[in-house]
């Protein structure tokens, strides 16, 4: 998974998601975070996103199973 790990921030969410140009907010981030955190919980993955306080947003991977 690319950036599994690593903080990004809604800031730079917003940039690389919607892009420069882009009318897109911080609620926008928030919301499709949540929609992805549903996703993944229906796909019954084991990766999880985390939301850091006053950080951000992290993809942490789930243990496979055989």
């Amino acid at each position: 998974m690319l950036n599994q790990g690593l903080v990004l921030t809604k800031e730079k969410l917003l940039l690389k998601v919607w892009g420069y140009e882009s009318d897109a907010e911080d609620n926008n981030v928030e919301v499709y975070i949540s929609f992805l955190r549903r996703k993944l919980q229906h796909l019954r993955s084991t990766a999880k996103i985390i939301t850091l306080r006053m950080a951000g947003y992290s993809l942490v991977p789930g243990e496979e199973t055989p």
